[in-house]
C-alpha cells in the first residue's frame, strides 16, 4: 500500500534538500528519500519532545519548519549513510557498518536504559537508535543487534553457533568486536539445548498460538535431542526430518525458526529462489552444496521452504521437464546417504 506523503516532491527543506517519495513511515515519523540519493527523517513534534527529554538528540541537530498547520522537524542524511528503521530486513555490508550500528546501540543505551529498541530508527549520522514506542511486543538488546546483523532473522547474539552460521561474512573476530562495541554482554557458547547461556536449564520450548505444533516439536525432536541416550537405547539416533504443509502465512516458517533459536543450532536453507534454475543439473549441484555444509557443521537444522515451488512431479518428467525430477530424486538420494 503506498504512503501517505507528509510534504509534496520537490518541497525544499530549511537545509536546501528536495524531498521526493516516503519510503517508511510511523505515526509520527516518516523517512523520505531526497534528491542525490539522500534520505531525510521528518518527525512531529511529540515524539522529538521525547527524544530530547531522554538526552537522545540535541535540539541542534534538528531543522524546523512548518507546513500547513504542522510544525515538523527534520534530519537529513547523506547517501553513504545509513537512516532507516532497524527492521526493515536490511543487513550490513561490511564490518564498519556493523561497528557503526554496534557504537550507536551502545551510544542509546548510555542516555535510554529502557526503551525498547526493535522498533527504533538508526540514524547513523547522530550514531542513535531513536525509539518509536509504538505498541508492538518489545525485544532484548542482544536480538537487536543480530536481527539487524542477519538482515531481519530474530535471533540472539548469544545463539553462538546460530549467529556465527548467520554471518559468516563477518568472521568470528568480527562479530565478536561488534558484540563487545555494542555493548551487549558476550556470546556465551552453549553445550546443548538443555541448557542456557548462564549454565542454568533452558526456559521450555514455547510456540504461541500453535500449542499442537509445539507439543510435536517437543514430542518428535526436542525430547529426542535432549534425551538422547535414552532414545538410542530404543534404536532412535536422531530426529527424523518433518514435513509442514499449510496455506501461505499460517506460520510454518515462523514455527521453525523459533526451534532454530532454541536449539541455537547452525540452519540452512533450500527455496525456489536461492538452487532454482533452468539449467540441466545446476539445482541439483545446488541442492548438494547445501547439504555438504549442513553436514560439516553438523548437528544443524536443515530447511527446505517452498518446495512445490521447483519440484515438479515424479509422472509428468517426460519432454523438457526431464531434469526437474531429476531435482526430486536427489533431495531422498543425498538424505539416505548421509543419515
Amino acid at each position: 500500500m503506498p504512503i501517505e506523503a507528509w510534504l509534496p516532491v520537490g518541497f525544499s527543506l530549511p537545509d536546501g534538500a528536495k524531498t521526493r517519495l516516503p519510503v517508511q513511515s510511523g505515526d509520527a515519523w516518516q523517512i523520505v528519500e531526497t534528491a542525490g540519493y539522500g534520505r531525510a527523517l521528518l518527525v512531529k513534534a511529540e515524539l522529538v519532545n521525547r527524544w530530547a527529554e531522554a538526552h537522545l538528540t540535541d535540539w541542534g541537530a534538528w531543522q524546523t519548519f512548518k507546513f500547513g498547520a504542522d510544525s515538523l522537524y527534520a534530519l537529513t542524511s547523506g547517501g553513504g549513510s545509513w537512516l532507516s528503521p532497524v527492521n526493515d530486513s536490511r543487513s550490513p555490508d561490511s564490518k564498519s557498518e556493523a561497528l557503526a550500528f554496534a557504537v550507536s546501540l551502545r551510544e542509546t543505551r548510555v542516555r535510554e536504559a529502557a526503551a525498547p529498541l526493535h522498533d527504533a530508527i538508526y540514524v547513523e549520522s547522530i550514531s542513535r537508535l531513536l525509539p518509536t514506542y509504538s505498541l508492538t511486543s518489545p525485544q532484548p538488546d542482544d536480538v537487536v543487534l543480530g536481527s539487524f546483523l542477519t538482515g531481519g532473522v530474530p535471533v540472539s547474539v548469544h545463539a553462538t553457533r546460530r549467529i556465527r552460521a548467520l554471518t559468516a561474512w563477518l568472521g568470528e573476530s568480527g562479530l565478536n568486536d561488534v558484540i563487545r562495541q555494542s555493548g551487549v554482554a558476550p556470546a556465551v557458547a552453549s553445550e546443548g539445548p538443555a541448557t542456557n547461556e548462564e549454565g542454568g536449564e533452558r526456559k521450555p520450548f514455547t510456540l504461541a498460538g500453535r500449542p499442537m505444533l509445539e507439543q510435536f516439536f517437543r514430542e518428535h525432536v526436542i525430547d529426542i535431542i535432549e534425551n538422547a541416550d535414552r532414545y538410542r537405547k530404543l534404536g532412535i539416533e536422531f530426529p527424523s526430518a518433518i514435513l509442514l504443509h499449510g496455506p501461505p502465512g499460517c506460520g510454518k516458517t515462523f514455527a521453525v525458526e523459533r526451534l532454530i533459536e532454541y536449539l541455537g543450532w547452525p540452519s540452512f536453507s533450500i527455496d525456489s529462489t536461492s538452487i532454482g534454475s533452468p539449467f540441466i543439473h545446476e539445482t541439483s549441484r545446488k541442492v548438494a552444496e547445501v547439504f555438504e555444509r549442513a553436514i560439516k557443521d553438523a548437528p544443524a537444522v536443515l530447511k527446505i521452504d517452498e518446495m512445490e515451488a521447483y519440484l515438479a512431479d515424479r509422472e509428468m518428467g517426460a519432454g523438457s521437464s526431464h531434469h526437474r525430477v531429476e531435482d526430486v530424486n536427489v533431495h531422498p538420494t543425498l538424505i539416505s546417504n548421509r543419515r
